[in-house]
């Protein structure tokens, strides 16, 4: 099972992140901890070192797992599955078009920087006295706000990983998936 940091792929040293221009479209200043994570790690729909196989019937390639928050795994209540993190550039135009004018930044000053799957997302705090901590937010939620982690560090040392078994997409088997010579995905074998 792979866990934390195994989860996360590595930005690549030429793959600069200007920093300054960002905070200058925002206006503001992004959360130190944020800012580092994204200057070292890869945002965007292919942020994790996820799993996929092809998935003949749809002709499309999907996600065999998403990582968990370790923490909240057993709470009955709160869930946190993440698909990935927002590339800084979505970061950026959603606050721009939509984000600034929500609830999360004018009564909070929550930044969105992850999606979970739902209705929300991860939001970082760039308030000074809640500055770079991690809430899961759920739209439609009874309680929509939970802090889960101090920062973004805290929150990717707590990432798992789970072994697949079971059942997957379409009611294909993990006992059905193979992988071919040089392929980095998965494919299904039909069953007979």
């Amino acid at each position: 099972m792979r866990t934390g940091f195994q989860l996360v792929k590595t930005r690549q040293l030429s793959d600069k992140v200007r920093i300054s221009e960002i905070e200058t479209q925002l206006g503001f200043s992004l959360p130190p901890l944020y800012k580092l994570f994204i200057e070292n790690f890869e945002t965007g729909k292919d942020s994790f070192v996820n799993d996929v196989f092809f998935n003949t019937k749809r002709n499309e390639n999907y996600l065999l797992n998403a990582p968990l928050y370790e923490p909240l795994k057993d709470n009955e209540k709160w869930f946190l599955s993440v698909s990935y993190f927002d590339d800084i550039s979505k970061v950026v135009n959603d606050w721009k078009s939509y984000l600034c004018y929500e609830k999360e930044w004018l009564e909070y000053r929550f930044l969105r920087i992850a999606d979970i799957g739902q209705g929300g997302g991860l939001f970082v705090s760039t308030k000074d006295e809640y500055l770079d901590e991690i809430y899961q937010v759920i739209w439609d939620g009874e309680e929509p706000y939970l802090k889960v982690a101090d920062n973004i560090f805290e929150l990717v040392k707590g990432f798992v990983m789970p072994d697949l078994t079971g059942m997957i997409a379409d009611n294909y088997q993990t006992s059905q998936l193979y992988k071919n010579y040089g392929e980095d995905f998965w494919r299904v074998r039909e069953k007979l």
